[in-house]
């Protein structure tokens, strides 16, 4: 962001010449707003003919934005809630995990090489010392928006190591904007939840998402289409204060890091009123993987979900405990050995005291 930021001032302070030379005699408050207005047009540009045709498609931009007709009082101009707290939010699962930076010929440089997204959050120091924006906009040239599927919708760079490089604990981009939903209690059509802490207390990362089928339909006496209204139960496994629609079903993943146990799914039956087994969530262990995912001069640690890559320690917690049972165990020897030699070898003067005391009886 940084670098379009410098873009458009650039652009504007641009624009300010131009205007003084066909104007020398605007204000500086009117040169600042008249380069304001012409940058505030081209931005709309972009947005509007040329984003959002390709992220809304040709038919429903027409549809839904047609031509401009003229300034109407009457229209609201405010943003929905729902789309500034959600909707907006769409394109973070375009962003790629990846910076990439390239050279004048649009070539990968050396001296710039791609960088991993967290490293480049709040890292304006680069632009200064890095080659300035130039490299970043050729890689934002030839980089296309990463591809939604649906084994990973938002990167991990985003939601396991968001501000990670900026020191303490990472965060979770797709957590804060559930928080956000929830926050501005927006209806929820797709519900996406963690476990409750019961669940966490035993290692399992598991999340769940809901997913309605559509309800079946009747003809009522009237000849009219009636729906007809499912069974509502209560969440499967989950101490929570909402209920389900029977007709609908559960979807598990594991966060990274783990793999899952059992089905994928849960559907209700609808006779019993009952939902099927809940998959669990079970650790994998890197470390044990044949290609070693550290350097040779590194440990592989495992832990929870990842793994860490440390230096190997000269002294393990094994080997300490010997050492300091070796010492005792010496020190013990030592003080038995002087006890027993104390009692059968008594010193020259105990000797003379007691020879003497016998020639004076």
């Amino acid at each position: 962001m940084i670098a379009l930021h410098t873009l458009f001032l650039r652009e504007h302070n641009r624009l300010v010449k131009e205007l003084y030379l066909l104007n020398p005699h605007w204000s500086p408050d009117t040169l600042y707003q008249e380069a304001r207005k012409i940058m505030g047009a081209i931005h709309q540009i972009i947005t509007w003919e040329h984003y959002l045709p390709r992220v809304l498609g040709e038919d429903a931009t027409s549809h839904l934005m047609p031509p401009y007709k003229g300034y109407d009082p009457e229209v609201d101009p405010s943003i929905a809630n729902v789309f500034a707290a959600a909707a907006f939010r769409f394109a973070h699962v375009t962003v790629q995990p990846v910076v990439t930076r390239l050279g004048p010929g649009y070539t990968t440089n050396s001296q710039h090489p791609p960088l991993p997204l967290h490293h480049s959050l709040f890292a304006s120091w680069r632009v200064v010392q890095e080659g300035g924006i130039d490299p970043v906009l050729r890689g934002l040239l030839l980089s296309p928006a990463k591809l939604q599927t649906p084994g990973q919708m938002m990167v991990e760079e985003l939601t396991e190591r968001l501000f990670q490089a900026q020191g303490g604990m990472p965060l979770d981009l797709g957590a804060l904007n559930l928080q956000r939903g929830r926050d501005h209690g927006l209806p929820a059509t797709s519900l996406t939840s963690p476990l409750t802490r019961s669940h966490a207390s035993r290692g399992r990362r598991t999340c769940w998402s809901v997913h309605t089928r559509s309800s079946p339909t009747s003809t009522s006496p009237h000849g009219k289409n009636q729906t007809q209204i499912p069974t509502v139960v209560r969440y499967p496994g989950f101490n929570l204060a909402y209920s389900l629609h029977c007709d609908s079903v559960i979807l598990y993943h594991c966060h990274s890091g783990f793999k899952l146990l059992g089905s994928s799914s849960v559907s209700c039956d609808p006779n019993s009123q009952q939902w099927s087994s809940i998959p669990t969530c079970q650790d994998i262990n890197e470390c044990e993987e044949q290609v070693s995912l550290c350097p040779q001069n590194l440990e592989c640690l495992n832990i929870p979900g990842s793994f860490i890559c440390s230096e190997v320690s000269p002294l393990s917690a094994v080997s300490v405990v010997t050492a300091v049972m070796v010492v005792i165990g010496g020190v013990a020897a030592l003080l038995l050995l002087m006890f027993f030699y104390r009692r059968y070898f008594p010193k020259k003067e105990e000797l003379v005291n007691a020879r003497c005391c016998q020639g004076k009886s």
